[in-house]
């Protein structure tokens, strides 16, 4: 599939999730807030870089536009979990730190960064990008570990091991979209400055 037909994939299922979020709030696995978080991360990526790539150049979507762009699609769910703090500015404190390791924010964290995860061209931004997916989640591992509670260890890193596979899974149209990208966009171009050669030179 080319870059284009991607988009339009990405845009598609973003379309199609923020309808069902909207249509059938009461069948979602989760709740309508968080549909709509993971279907903007969709939306925002197949959008804004098909519109860069039109408005720039066709080969226009490398690696560092990847990761702008990862940045932005997540920033609407981000917006979505924390916006309901300000209500009361004296637990929001204490409670930000639940929402930054929660589902909500953990799963389209990682689906954002599977762009550019796929579009990386060398080994050293793939694993900065794996890394970057993965810490967060080492993170609320240790976290749920340290808080104990009724549940223990095994649990904690059980129920965060399940957000990084829904993670994986939701996040791999997301991928496939970034490697499409660095196969067409990563193509070698021709300088001004070296004379064109015909066909019949080539032979």
């Amino acid at each position: 599939m080319t870059p284009r037909q991607r988009s339009v994939l990405l845009i598609t299922i973003g379309a199609v999730l923020a309808l069902s979020a909207v249509a059938l709030p009461n069948q979602l696995p989760v709740q309508p807030h968080t549909w709509l978080g993971f279907a903007s991360v969709y939306l925002v990526t197949g959008l804004l870089i098909e519109a860069l790539r039109t408005v720039r150049t066709p080969n226009s979507a490398d690696f560092r536009t990847t990761i702008a762009v990862a940045l932005v699609a997540v920033a609407f769910p981000v917006v979505l979990q924390v916006w309901p703090l300000h209500t009361n500015p004296l637990r929001s404190l204490s409670d930000l730190p639940t929402v930054a390791r929660s589902f909500q924010l953990l799963v389209p964290y990682a689906m954002a960064l599977s762009t550019p995860l796929g579009a990386a061209t060398t080994g050293r931004r793939r694993a900065g990008v794996a890394g970057a997916i993965l810490v967060p989640f080492v993170l609320a591992t240790l976290v749920g570990i340290a808080e104990g509670g009724d549940f223990g260890p095994i649990f904690a890193v059980g129920y965060h091991l399940f957000f990084l596979v829904v993670a994986l899974v939701a996040g791999l149209p997301l991928f496939l979209y970034g490697r499409t990208l660095r196969d067409s966009d990563s193509l070698p171009r021709p300088s001004r400055s070296e004379p064109m050669h015909t066909a019949t030179e080539e032979s």
